[in-house]
């Protein structure tokens, strides 16, 4: 092995060889280290801060807000499903009283007289009012508010 590396004038000792892949190892083994006590800080560390005191104030006004937005939405889409219901049964009676008035202006036509049935009745139409919410928008800003709270600490 000394005589080739005496021609070639190039160490071929295999401690030499593996040297520089050992370093880059060390180097990535180092660079994960540091990647991994970083993340156990942010997650040991900073993520708890978020939670700490001083900021459920927003968090509460948050989740309020959203629960009031909430209770008017079920309100509005009860509302809604009623008057749902209500134009179901609105269509299906004026498909029977179609059916109806067809009938009789037949019965009418063949036994060549007048109409003698009346048209039938539908159930009127009932006017529902929604409830705006306010709470949505203000929701938005004081979320809005928050984040921009949490980024700077």
């Amino acid at each position: 092995m000394e005589i080739v590396e005496q021609i070639s004038h190039v160490n071929i000792d295999a401690l030499h060889l593996f040297e520089r892949a050992k370093g880059y190892i060390n180097q990535i083994e180092k660079q994960i280290d540091e990647l991994t006590n970083g993340f156990s800080y942010i997650i040991h560390e900073k993520i708890p801060e978020l939670f700490k005191g001083g900021t459920d104030l927003f968090y509460d006004a948050v989740v309020g807000e959203m629960d009031a937005h909430y209770q008017i939405i079920n309100r509005n889409y009860k509302k809604v499903s009623e008057q749902l219901v209500e134009f179901k049964q609105q269509v299906q009676d004026v498909a029977v009283t179609f059916a109806n008035r067809d009938q009789a202006l037949a019965n009418a036509i063949t036994l060549k007289s007048g109409l003698t049935q009346e048209a039938g009745s539908i159930q009127k139409t009932n006017h529902y009012s929604l409830e705006p919410s306010k709470y949505l928008p203000l929701n938005m800003r004081i979320k809005q508010m928050k984040l921009d709270i949490e980024f700077k600490s």
